[in-house]
């Protein structure tokens, strides 16, 4: 059964058949978030946003898959596989008996530092991609594995500059984070006094309660700022502190939807995950488990990207009447276009 707030769709996709849409001027183009939109919204309760996320997710399933895949598993593979190779062609031969042991797990660290490489920023730029189809076919537009990626591709520099300021900012918080609770146990640990050492542990409690809620803000507070940052084009502090306000108001929603899509994304990556050991072993197996690896996570990444991005709209909803500025557009547009224009009378 369809979500209720689907509006004038018929039943076979999300996109309504063309003399049903819109008609944009070409100067609505130059913004493909600009343009207007025959989407209804409306403010999601729980049963709509599992509707809506479900719906989008299964009527989309190759698009998302092949935006979330095509970078990620030939990264993969190249890193497992630049781990095996490298990691077995190592002499270790002076460790003797040891090296059975050790020629696997030196194999599986180079594939982490080779992860790290090429991986982890293959992950973000599909994201970004991810997080731009999935806007656009909420909102019943036309897009692309190759047009999602040219849209990323325009916005690269800033985006490269507002994650590189967000990891900053991230890392900064978190070495103060390390330095307030180790300090203290490091002097009283340096005192020798099981009772100092005692009362700093007591003390701290509460200090790691608190650093556990604000991890869990900061947690849905980057959540956010993908939609943010592709969606309005603000990007750097400005993105942090707009993330930050929508997010507030669907905090708890986001933190569900986090945990849970969390829970669901482990749950795909296991088969995995359970032959991870025998992965050191063997080039050809290494070749198959980034291929694998690459594979589930272009399945896994759009169970947690669709609902963060459909809570992003739905917080501009609730807080800001989106839904009303989006109507306003479309029904201006389509006053200053008619769809069909007679002869200019003589």
């Amino acid at each position: 059964m369809r979500p209720v707030e689907w509006y004038n769709q018929p039943a076979t996709g999300l996109i309504r058949p063309a003399h049903e849409r819109p008609v944009f001027s070409p100067a609505g183009k130059e913004n493909s978030m600009q343009q207007p939109t025959g989407r209804i919204l409306r403010p999601l309760n729980s049963t709509g946003l599992v509707d809506e996320s479900a719906f989008l997710y299964r009527s989309n399933f190759l698009l998302f898959f092949g935006i979330s895949s095509v970078l990620v598993v030939p990264a993969a593979m190249i890193a497992y596989l630049g781990g095996a190779i490298i990691g077995s062609s190592i002499n270790l031969g002076d460790l003797g008996t040891a090296q059975g042991q050790m020629q696997p797990e030196l194999g599986g660290l180079i594939s982490s530092v080779l992860l790290m490489a090429l991986v982890v920023p293959a992950s973000l730029f599909s994201s970004a991609a991810l997080t731009y189809a999935v806007a656009e076919r909420y909102l019943e537009r036309d897009v692309t594995v190759v047009s999602a990626y040219k849209a990323i591709l325009r916005l690269f520099g800033p985006l490269v500059g507002t994650v590189i300021v967000v990891g900053a900012v991230c890392m900064v918080g978190y070495m103060a984070v390390l330095l307030a609770i180790g300090l203290p146990l490091a002097l009283a640990i340096g005192s020798n006094s099981p009772g100092a050492i005692a009362a700093v542990v007591i003390g701290l409690i509460p200090f790691v309660m608190i650093l556990i809620a604000l991890g869990l803000a900061v947690w849905v507070w980057i959540a956010m700022l993908p939609a943010t940052c592709i969606i309005e084009k603000v990007w750097y502090f400005s993105a942090m502190r707009r993330a930050w306000k929508l997010a507030r108001s669907r905090f708890w929603a986001i933190l569900v939807v986090l945990l849970l899509s969390g829970f669901l994304q482990s749950i795909v990556a296991m088969p995995v995950s359970l032959v991870s050991e025998l992965m050191g072993q063997s080039v050809i197996l290494a070749a198959f488990y980034g291929l694998a690896y690459g594979l589930l996570t272009g399945a896994a990444e759009p169970v947690g990207r669709v609902p963060t991005v459909l809570l992003y709209f739905d917080a501009r909803v609730r807080t800001e009447g989106f839904d009303l500025e989006l109507l306003a557009q479309a029904m201006g547009q389509e006053r200053e276009t008619p769809a069909f224009a007679g002869p200019e009378n003589p």
